[in-house]
């Protein structure tokens, strides 16, 4: 098996019977499991059995997308390759997974590149049951969310941090050297610095969190660049920085406190503050930031208006109620009248596509027009 986390370029390998798999599956956060099709007979019970009410969508794929082994290596440096080279059945569960997130981001997942073996003999085993009888992320029927262990444990000051506790939780230790070496000590003095260290820890995982985003060709605005915009300012200056406080995560990778600053205060100049979840329903940059854009995109929006202006006008004009004006990709804007309608059709109309129930038409005025509203979402 393979856990791939596409926010964070995390991937865990292990192996292990069928008779563990239901219990090692029940203790994660699965939000899609990607599963062989087709699988043989013998081996589609104990799959079922493995997955039987565990969350997440399933969706197949197809055999030969995991026999590619050699694709997971050839990303990662040669001492993580070595290192995982005695599991051939998860390094194939691992071609899968890359390859589907290739195809889903639209190009290559270049930041699935922190990998690491996931051994559970070192660690304490609880099942599904006992998390909830105890509560620990999920209150019981008509509890409170303060009621769970997680509510009260989880202070982390930023979302790969609360990811981590959560997956250190999953997965307790067994060891108490082990628990002692994890374990980060809180930077001394007064509470002055000890704020400034975690607002320092939140600008990382700022970064780490959007490099990760930006290695990934669906990096979104909402995500990417209004993170970016809206991340806070380290309260240590360049003297008492990052440099001194955190663990080695934090030291050397902050850029200095005067150009952080400037930047950030560039993007709030330039976007909105709610940028929309994907690049193509547009309205990131403010009005009035650049006057090309402005006229570009004043041009675009009077140009469905006048579309919208021009269905009712030619319901009227032809006497169809049941005329329309659509658009799609391949044809770009045309007007549709139905089979019943088709001989009351305009001498200006010409016919672009017949349907099956209707016909599909454009006017010299209608095209020009498209130019104007096409035109300024390519530039």
């Amino acid at each position: 098996m393979c856990l791939a986390d596409a926010s964070t370029g995390e991937m865990k390998l292990a192996e292990c019977g069928w008779e563990e798999a239901g219990s090692v599956l029940s203790r994660t956060r699965v939000a899609e499991w990607l599963v062989p099709s087709p699988v043989e007979t013998s081996v589609a019970p104990r799959l079922d059995a493995a997955l039987a009410g565990l969350g997440g969508a399933r969706s197949a794929v197809p055999v030969a997308r995991y026999l590619d082994a050699t694709r997971p290596p050839a990303r990662w440096s040669t001492v993580v390759a070595d290192a995982h080279a005695d599991l051939p059945l998860a390094l194939a569960a691992s071609a899968a997974a890359l390859d589907y997130l290739d195809r889903t981001q639209g190009g290559l997942a270049a930041q699935m590149t922190r990998v690491e073996r996931w051994n559970e003999e070192s660690l304490l085993r609880y099942d599904a049951a006992t998390a909830r009888h105890l509560e620990l992320f999920a209150p019981q029927p008509g509890g409170e969310a303060a009621h769970t262990l997680w509510y009260h444990l989880n202070l982390a000051a930023t979302a790969p941090g609360s990811r981590r506790l959560r997956s250190w939780l999953e997965r307790p230790l067994a060891s108490l050297a082990a628990i002692r070496t994890r374990r980060t000590p809180s930077p001394p003095g007064s509470s002055r610095r000890r704020r400034a260290a975690r607002s320092a820890r939140r600008c990382a995982g700022c970064r780490i969190w959007n490099a990760s985003r930006r290695a990934s060709p669906a990096a979104r605005p909402r995500r990417a660049i209004w993170g970016t915009a809206r991340r806070p300012a380290p309260h240590p200056g360049p003297r008492d920085g990052p440099r001194q406080l955190g663990p080695p995560v934090v030291r050397g990778r902050l850029p200095p406190a005067r150009r952080a600053a400037r930047a950030g205060r560039a993007l709030e100049r330039a976007l909105v503050a709610e940028p929309p979840v994907v690049a193509r329903d547009g309205d990131i940059v403010k009005p009035g930031f650049d006057e090309l854009r402005d006229s570009l995109h004043a041009l675009a929006r009077s140009g469905k208006q006048w579309i919208a202006e021009l269905e009712a006008s030619e319901r009227e004009r032809t006497g169809i109620p049941s005329l329309r004006i659509g658009y799609n990709k391949v044809f770009g804007y045309y007007i549709e009248i139905t089979n019943s309608h088709r001989d009351k059709a305009p001498s200006d109309y010409e016919r672009r596509q017949t349907l099956t129930n209707a016909e599909r038409y454009v006017t010299p005025a209608l095209k020009a027009r498209e130019a104007e509203v096409l035109g300024p979402r390519g530039s």
